[in-house]
């Protein structure tokens, strides 16, 4: 058996420490481990992203001689090598292109250096279309991590990783207690530092625990990382391993410093290992965390569709605006888990980056999401048939019932749940509050082809019966037009609180949805509802949709959803109490919370049957686009002429090719373009 040791060091870009101090820090444990590095010829080490790579030789350019020797040496590699390590469910196909095009370019142009491992260290779970990703950028394997299934164990070891389309990626993990994680410091960095002795032998302990994880799974080669974040890197660490590797080879295990691709290169027969289907969801952990700060989910969605919009035109696009979207994208920066100060500083580098933007934006297709107008006038509501819908008032001028042809059509409604789980996980008392009940009715407004409706919530004295708040006020302001199945749903709030979460439910009286499909990245997959547990909640990421019953129900940066008690629940916040998790500033503390005016909008197709799968994936699109209010031109390109309704055009890279995929699930041929789709496939290709 041969034991791979990899030392590695995550970096977080944006968390709980001003970014100035993370960058310095960053500086830090680069020297660290060049140090080591120069001193001791068998040590290997490991990064991830490129951003932090170009910052330290920004600042540091005697280094640059150093870092392409270790690289050419094989002793020093990038996994993933993207520029920022973003959040794989929450950010759309495109800008997941052009961030680890922009990495593994710079590696390529500084080093001659070929990202070969694949890698997304430390983001909430995996996209389920990620295998074909992939290998499109150009990886060979993937190294894998935080990839939770319902009700079994992480993958360990080697295994294969299958699409939707049957392609596949060569993934390795660690093995069975095979990641050693703090450099022998205790887990939270913000404990006085351990000494080097109690550091040595806390190391040790833990890489003797691999050892045996490693000789359980039976597996020829496995994979032991040793890393940290923040923590200092042990120098301690090859003479320990030395003195391992004796001990061990008297027992025929072969045990030394390595690097992730030489683990990879190293596995000799990959059919025989493990399979892993499309099926498998492994995206569900840490859903809680994205609706801590709203703001986090929505900077991100305007500037990769103004940045769409902009490659749609063709038009020439400053590197700044794509470093900045891969900040923004970071995994800790888009789920919100962050102090104000970086909450500040990230909104500032956004408006540089929409600044910074050339003039005229377009989408390559027929516009298919038109804007509603905001109503001036407002009258007492009151029972009405609208075109083909009809809505029903209680006696307060409140909206209780609608229907779209007849058919009832679920109402948002405004939900509150009392938390007290932890930025990881979902605990609930029982007390849940339906907020829509105690609404007072603004009025409806008729104009033209489009009816509005808008009702409002205000209580300066919630904490009352309600612990979670101190205040609370919120307009929502519904919208249709005659003869469209889409509504428009318009939230307006203004809160001051924790320990608590809000969701808008989705509900028809008798009736249970229980599951439906959500988009992700390059496709859809089905969820279902789960049972809380500790890292795996009953919440799930969808970057613009989910669709449930004959409906669908886009979001404008609001991400999760859950189905809940026989509906669907689109949280927009999660406020938490921190009783556990010392790595996190406590969550009482005012910076902490996602306090003040939010806006929130959302969309409810009453007849899902009616619009294309394509046509799901383009509106999600162009609804990201119409919620910020943003103007652009929607007309089809010459080279899209009879795209099939069920193909979606994904983003366009720096070489100028489109990457479009297949989202219905059918072969399909697009005789324009001479192209053939397997069931959801994706391709690259330069059109004309």
């Amino acid at each position: 058996m041969q034991i791979h040791i990899v030392p590695h060091q995550h970096f977080d870009l944006v968390w709980r420490r001003p970014v100035a101090w993370y960058a310095e820090r960053r500086a830090q444990l680069y020297r660290q481990a060049i140090e080591l590095l120069e001193q001791h010829e068998e040590f290997t080490f490991s990064f991830s992203q490129t951003l932090p790579l170009a910052e330290f030789l920004k600042t540091a350019p005697a280094m640059r001689a150093t870092v392409a020797e270790l690289i050419r040496q094989k002793r020093l590699e990038w996994i993933g090598g993207e520029w920022s390590i973003a959040d794989v469910n929450l950010c759309s196909p495109g800008a997941l292109v052009r961030n680890i095009e922009q990495g593994r370019n710079y590696l390529k142009d500084e080093f001659e250096y070929e990202v070969r491992v694949g890698a997304f260290e430390d983001a909430f779970g995996v996209s389920a279309q990620l295998p074909q990703l992939l290998a499109l950028s150009g990886y060979e394997f993937y190294k894998a991590g935080r990839m939770p299934r319902y009700g079994a164990p992480e993958p360990s070891g080697a295994f294969r990783w299958e699409a939707k389309d049957g392609s596949c990626i060569r993934c390795l993990a660690n093995s069975p207690d095979g990641l050693s994680w703090g450099w022998g410091n205790l887990d939270n960095p913000d404990e006085p530092a351990a000494g080097m002795r109690e550091r040595r032998i806390r190391l040790e302990q833990e890489l003797r625990a691999a050892v045996a994880g490693a000789e359980r799974s039976g597996a020829a080669h496995a994979l032991v990382t040793v890393m940290g974040e923040e923590h200092d890197i042990l120098p301690d660490v090859v003479e320990l391993v030395r003195e391992l590797r004796a001990e061990y080879a008297e027992q025929g295990i072969e045990l030394g410093f390595s690097t992730h691709e030489a683990c990879c290169r190293s596995i000799g027969d990959w059919e025989a290992a493990p399979l892993y289907r499309a099926d498998e969801d492994f995206s569900r952990i840490f859903t809680g965390c994205y609706t801590s700060r709203i703001d986090s989910k929505k900077m991100p969605r305007r500037l990769e569709s103004e940045l769409f919009a902009a490659d749609c035109a063709k038009a020439a696009v400053p590197d700044s605006c794509r470093e900045t979207l891969a900040l923004l994208q970071f995994h800790d920066a888009i789920c919100g888990c962050h102090i104000a100060e970086n909450a500040e500083a990230m909104t500032r580098q956004y408006h540089e980056a929409l600044a910074a933007l050339p003039a005229g934006r377009r989408l390559p297709w027929k516009r298919l999401w038109r804007p509603f107008a905001a109503a001036e006038t407002w009258r007492p509501a009151s029972d009405t048939a609208w075109g083909r819908w009809e809505f029903r008032f209680d006696a307060e001028g409140r909206p209780e019932a609608a229907f779209y042809d007849g058919k009832p059509i679920p109402l948002p409604r405004l939900v509150a749940r009392e938390e007290h789980g932890t930025l990881w996980t979902e605990e609930y008392s029982e007390k849940t509050a339906e907020l829509s009940a105690r609404e007072t009715a603004a009025g409806m407004s008729c104009d033209g082809d489009e009816m509005q409706i808008r009702t409002g919530f205000a209580d300066r004295n919630f904490r009352n019966y309600w612990p979670g708040f101190s205040r609370l006020r919120y307009t929502q302001t519904l919208r249709v037009r005659r003869n469209s199945p889409w509504m428009e749903v318009e939230l307006d709030s203004d809160f001051l609180g924790n320990s608590t979460e809000l969701a808008v439910r989705l509900a028809l009286p008798g009736y249970r949805f229980e599951a439906g499909e959500a988009e992700i990245p390059f496709g859809t997959v089905a969820r279902r509802g789960y049972n809380r547990e500790i890292t795996r909640s009953e919440s799930f990421p969808a970057l613009d949709f989910v669709t449930f019953g004959n409906y669908i129900w886009v979001n404008a940066g609001t991400p999760a959803h859950a189905f809940r008690d026989g509906g669907l629940e689109n949280l927009v916040l999660r406020s938490p109490v921190k009783r556990w998790a010392p790595w996190f500033p406590v969550t009482p503390e005012e910076s902490m919370w996602d306090n003040g005016a939010r806006r929130y909008r959302f969309a409810l197709c009453a007849d899902a049957a009616a619009v294309a799968p394509g046509e799901r994936h383009r509106i999600g699109t162009e609804f990201q686009l119409a919620a910020a209010d943003v103007e652009y031109e929607a007309s089809p390109l010459p080279e899209f002429a009879g795209m099939p309704e069920n193909l979606v055009i994904a983003g366009r890279d720096a070489a100028g090719c489109w990457w479009l995929f297949e989202c219905a699930g059918r072969e399909t041929e697009w005789r324009e373009a001479g192209l053939r789709f397997a069931p959801f496939q994706i391709r690259k290709e330069v059109l004309r």
